[in-house]
C-alpha cells in the first residue's frame, strides 16, 4: 500500500512543495511557468476542486492519505 503513485517525501520536502506552489502564480518557482500555476490552482466547472486542489477563496489545499498516514497542505495565495 502506498500514497498516490507510492509518492512519500519528508515534511521538509512537502513544506519546499507548498512554497513553491505558493510563489508558483507569481512567476517566482522555478518548477513550473506562473501560467501552469494559475491553471492548476484554477477552479473547473461549477466545484471548488482544481486539477488536486480545493480552492476556497485565495486559499488552495490538498489532502491525501495511504489509509495509515495524513498528510494536508493550505496555501493563501
Amino acid at each position: 500500500m502506498g500514497p498516490a503513485g507510492t509518492l512519500h517525501m519528508s515534511l521538509l520536502s512537502l513544506a519546499k512543495y507548498a512554497v513553491a506552489h505558493a510563489q508558483g502564480e507569481e512567476g517566482e518557482s522555478n518548477l513550473l511557468s506562473a501560467e501552469s500555476f494559475t491553471k492548476l490552482h484554477k477552479k473547473h466547472n461549477s466545484t471548488d476542486y482544481a486539477m488536486g486542489w480545493f480552492v476556497d477563496g485565495n486559499t488552495i489545499s490538498h489532502g491525501g492519505s495511504n489509509t495509515m498516514w495524513y498528510a494536508k497542505i493550505g496555501i493563501d495565495k
